[in-house]
């Protein structure tokens, strides 16, 4: 077993968790590749949020970008905002003569900081259809060497709008990404996800009072060569100001069989969710080192 534990250690650096070390030690082959699937789907998910938050706040916010700063301008940091003190993306606004289509490019340079901790960098290039309120109104985002913390993403995502932007706000969304791990290991991810605002619709510039939903699916394969499903059985919650997703339960699959499932946990902002392999639970972290108090952002 000394054998499977140091691969672990090593799955653990990779994929930015930890878990309780005896009960790593009792697991097989089979278990050991199905956490490794798990740990690595997790991080994914994560980054992905954040990617996918990030397009949503300004495509939300793009009218009061627009009336404020005009074409070409950028966007200055602001208290409200989900930036830390005096970081903000470079952010440029194209559009006709009619208002839309219209091209937001969020530059954040080598490195912008987040109030949650989180540290974005490279572009990001949103493409808006019409009015982001108006039924049927979609949104295409171009992710060019951008990366979540460490992990890279590349590729595209279409998000379509539905409902009033009143009291509800909803996405249908389809993406298509490849993460880039800083040890070199590749997940290519194909998702199809519905996002909706159940808080935080009447404040658009502010992130610390969104709560989002998400619900549905993704397929992926790694350049280890291996292949899952991931499907979400409970949904998913996505705060404005919390590094983590905080609720919701996902089903991993592979070859046809469930294997695994993540509880992300109650709502409290913390970094901790639950792995459940065979009957057995146990606690892994969705970062490396210690653990986060219950409430810490």
């Amino acid at each position: 077993m000394k054998n499977y534990f140091g691969i672990v250690v090593i799955l653990v650096a990779v994929a930015l968790v930890s878990c309780n070390k005896e009960k790593l030690e009792t697991l097989d082959e089979i278990s050991l590749k199905s956490l490794q699937i798990a740990t690595i789907e997790s991080t994914t998910e994560n980054a992905a949020t954040e990617s996918h938050y990030e397009a949503d706040y300004y495509m939300n916010a793009e009218k009061s970008l627009t009336a404020k700063f005009g074409k070409g301008n950028r966007w200055g940091w602001l208290p409200a905002m989900r930036y830390k003190f005096r970081q903000c993306p470079d952010v440029t606004i194209d559009s006709t003569e009619t208002g839309y289509p219209k091209t937001i490019t969020l530059n954040y340079g080598d490195g912008t900081e987040l109030k949650n901790g989180r540290v974005l960098s490279g572009v990001i290039v949103i493409y808006i259809s019409a009015e982001p309120e108006t039924d049927g109104a979609y949104r295409e985002t171009t992710y060019e060497t951008f990366k979540v913390d460490t992990i890279a993403i590349e590729g595209t995502g279409k998000s379509t709008f539905t409902g009033d932007n009143v009291s509800t706000r909803i996405q249908q969304m389809a993406s298509n990404l490849k993460f880039t791990f800083d040890n070199g290991l590749v997940v290519t991810r194909e998702a199809e996800k519905t996002r909706e605002w159940v808080e935080g619709i009447e404040t658009d510039t502010i992130h610390s009072d969104d709560k989002i939903q998400i619900t549905g699916f993704a397929n992926a394969t790694t350049s280890e060569g291996d292949e899952y499903e991931k499907t979400i059985i409970e949904p998913l919650i996505k705060l404005g100001d919390c590094k983590y997703i905080v609720q919701g339960v996902v089903e991993i699959i592979e070859n046809g069989t469930t294997t695994s499932s993540i509880d992300y946990g109650d709502g409290e902002c913390d970094s901790v969710a639950t792995l459940t392999q065979n009957g057995e639970t146990t606690e892994i972290e969705l970062k490396g080192g210690k653990k986060e108090r219950k409430g810490k952002k």
